[in-house]
């Protein structure tokens, strides 16, 4: 981790982003767009997918050319339906969580996920959990524009360089950096390691573990 600090001394929010972040869905995510893409006749690279992750659906929809997107859409929740049964957080999260609330600490969730997807596979997951949950449909800008996280403080009746937005994707970086929070990277695999040394963030952490030793 860089530049180690106690959160519960600085910040009255940690913020987080949730798949890749909180939530172990990168490869029910993959497989679903691959799937759905075979289906309509596009075959696009692993490479190209996994540079998706962390926009919104409309904005795929965009990248990839998708004339059909209601048809598309419906398709896409068919096949994630199937593939993200055994979805869950990564092993830890609700100790970290649990150890901020004990803290006083509030907790927030700003996703590029539509709420329409959090009901659908996530409602028994996610009640209760956070104290304030931003999700697409609820700005016209997305990550990393600030939008979403400007938006998340003003709901909370918060400033943003009162809390932390942690991430996993450079986007979540640069969504927080212009919001004026402070921004932290989580880096689960190797091979993103690089990029999120670029991505500016304050914070770099490589497991939960490290984000429950600040907040210690």
């Amino acid at each position: 981790m860089r530049k180690k600090e106690k959160f519960y001394m600085k910040y009255k929010h940690v913020v987080f982003d949730l798949d890749g972040t909180l939530l172990d869905s990168d490869r029910s995510l993959f497989l679903a767009w691959r799937d759905t893409f075979r289906q309509f006749g596009k075959y696009c690279s692993d490479e190209e997918i996994y540079a998706s992750f962390g926009k919104t659906r409309w904005d795929i929809f965009g990248m990839f050319g998708v004339d059909k997107p209601d048809e598309f859409w419906e398709a896409w929740k068919k096949n994630y339906k199937r593939l993200s049964a055994d979805v869950g957080f990564f092993d830890g999260v609700n100790d970290l969580l649990g150890e901020l609330k004990e803290r006083g600490i509030k907790t927030g969730l700003v996703t590029s996920r539509a709420r329409e997807e959090l009901d659908a596979y996530f409602f028994d997951l996610l009640k209760g959990v956070f104290d304030y949950e931003v999700c697409a449909d609820d700005t016209k800008k997305h990550k990393p524009d600030p939008e979403p996280l400007l938006y998340y403080a003003a709901r909370a009746g918060i400033e943003p360089k009162d809390c932390v937005y942690i991430g996993d994707m450079p986007t979540d970086v640069r969504c927080a950096n212009a919001a004026g929070a402070d921004s932290a990277i989580i880096v689960w695999k190797k091979e993103r390691e690089e990029a999120a040394q670029q991505a500016g963030a304050k914070y770099i952490f490589h497991s939960l573990k490290e984000i429950s030793e600040a907040v210690e």
